[in-house]
Order: structure tokens, then C-alpha cells, then sequence
């Protein structure tokens, strides 16, 4: 079983000027993690790509309650979440779109609905792209599981979010989450997977 290593560890060096503070050493090597899962989703190495995005998402499991635990918790929907539960939020959500790239479609789905319920209890978080890519990658799964009526909501919520945040109609996304919204209307039960999954879009 993994083992998680303390954050209140400080890496120094007596023969160097330069101190990295724990905060500075764990977060480079969530990123790290996170972009080796990432190469690893890329090369379809969806086993290497779940082990490294696990690696990240139980860091930012102990980052986030690090941080709660030096900080007062928020108690109002007005408060921004903070940076650490954003990342909490984004590596639960890598883990799951892993775990859906297996065809865990259930399993998926335990990832985001988490991640859904915590992005929209912030007003400053419930309307914005990172909630949008959670609502598309919901629809497509209840869109795999055949639940059409909650595919038919999510992807509709979805593409509101996207018109909200100036998301262009022709973008790629945008394009994806209308097809797969046509398929639910449809009840198309047989359809062929994208080679590819949700990513929040670049706004210009």
C-alpha cells in the first residue's frame, strides 16, 4: 500500500543559498505526476497514466488538507475555493478521465460528481470552463451507460457554460459536445468513442 509522505518537510541545503520550502517541492512534483499521466493518456498507456495520476491526485489530497488545516475554513458560497482544492479538484479530475479512457464508466463516475458538487459550491467557481469540462464529461458517461435523460441535462448545461464563457460555437469542444447531445436526443445506443476526451477549451 502507498504511503503518504509528511508536507510539513522543508528540503534544504547547506551548501546552497537557495531553500525549497515544502510547498515549492510538493507542488512541482504534483506537476511532475500530472505530466506524466498526461504523456501517458497521449501514448494510450492508460495503466501508466492511471498510476502516475493517482500518485498526483493522493499529493493533492495532502496538500489541500495541509492547507485546511493552516487556514480557516471557508464557510460562504461568496469565497473562492482556494488554489489547493482547485488542484484537488483537477487531479480527481484526471484520475477519472483515466479510469473512464478504461472503460470504468461507473467507477468514472464516482471522480466527477465529486467534483461537480465542489465547483458549484463557490458562486465564483459554478459557472466557469473548469465546471463546463465536468458537466461534458458527465453527459458522456451517462451517454455510455445509456441514461440518456441525465446525458441529454448535463450536456445541455454544459454547452450553457460554454456560450457563458465565450466559448466559440464551431470550437472543437463545442462541436464534440453537440454530437454527443444529438446521439442522446436520438437514443443512439451504438456509437463509435472519440479518440479523444474532454479538455477545457483556450479562450483567445
Amino acid at each position: 500500500s502507498k504511503t503518504s509522505v509528511p508536507i510539513s518537510i522543508v528540503k534544504t541545503s547547506k551548501k546552497s543559498l537557495i531553500q525549497i520550502t515544502a510547498g515549492t517541492y510538493y507542488n512541482a512534483l504534483y506537476v511532475t505526476l500530472s505530466s506524466l499521466a498526461d504523456a501517458h493518456i497521449t501514448l494510450k498507456r492508460y495503466q501508466l497514466a492511471r498510476d502516475a495520476s493517482e500518485e498526483s491526485l493522493q499529493l493533492a489530497w495532502n496538500i489541500a488538507l495541509s492547507s485546511q488545516h493552516n487556514d480557516n475554513i471557508k464557510g460562504s458560497s461568496n469565497e473562492p475555493l482556494d488554489p489547493e482544492t482547485l488542484q484537488l479538484i483537477r487531479a480527481l479530475k484526471r484520475f477519472g478521465k483515466v479510469i473512464l479512457l478504461q472503460k470504468h464508466y461507473n467507477d468514472a463516475l464516482d471522480c466527477f460528481m465529486p467534483c461537480l458538487e465542489v465547483l458549484r459550491s463557490s458562486k465564483t467557481t459554478e459557472s466557469t470552463l473548469d465546471t463546463a469540462s465536468v458537466l461534458g464529461s458527465l453527459g458522456f458517461l451517462y451517454l455510455k451507460l445509456k441514461r440518456f435523460n441525465e446525458a441529454i441535462n448535463f450536456l445541455r448545461e454544459c454547452l450553457r457554460l460554454y456560450r457563458k464563457n465565450g466559448i466559440d460555437e464551431n470550437n472543437r469542444e463545442t462541436s464534440k459536445i453537440k454530437a454527443w447531445l444529438e446521439m442522446a436526443e436520438s437514443r443512439e445506443e451504438d456509437f463509435e468513442e472519440p479518440p479523444t476526451f474532454l479538455e477545457i477549451p483556450i479562450v483567445l
